[in-house]
């Protein structure tokens, strides 16, 4: 083999195929997944099949859901009860969801998914 022939078998690319069933260890790692040591995958449903995780999960966010909440002015100890998040923080936040319960789930959200909670807010012309 010459010096250009192994320059370039050096420098050429090599087409592979990569499976989300039997992923490599480097698939993980871009996608920064740990495997387990039994090879199964566990997410936040699997993780609240465990009776330890849900009990967790379950105190901390209905603790969390209870404690009362305030809105201040950035940097002040104003209170603000005019914001348009008091009422979500406060009442309800839509006609079958009350703020106690939209605390609750986000507040579970964010211990199970590793992005926080998330709520989505459409807000109607009325």
């Amino acid at each position: 083999m010459g010096f250009a022939s192994g320059l370039k078998s050096l420098f050429r690319r090599e087409a592979k195929s990569a499976s989300l069933i039997d992923p490599s260890p480097e698939l993980l790692e871009i996608f920064g997944a740990i495997p387990s040591i039994t090879g199964e995958g566990v997410g936040p449903a699997t993780a609240m099949r465990v009776p330890a995780v849900a009990c967790a999960v379950g105190l901390i966010a209905e603790t969390v859901g209870t404690l009362p909440i305030k809105l201040f002015r950035h940097g002040t100890k104003e209170a603000l009860p005019d914001h348009p998040a008091y009422r979500l923080m406060h009442g309800e936040a839509n006609d079958w969801t009350s703020a106690e319960a939209l605390r609750i789930a986000l507040t579970a959200d964010a211990l199970l998914h590793d992005k926080g909670g998330f709520a989505l807010v459409l807000r109607n012309a009325a």
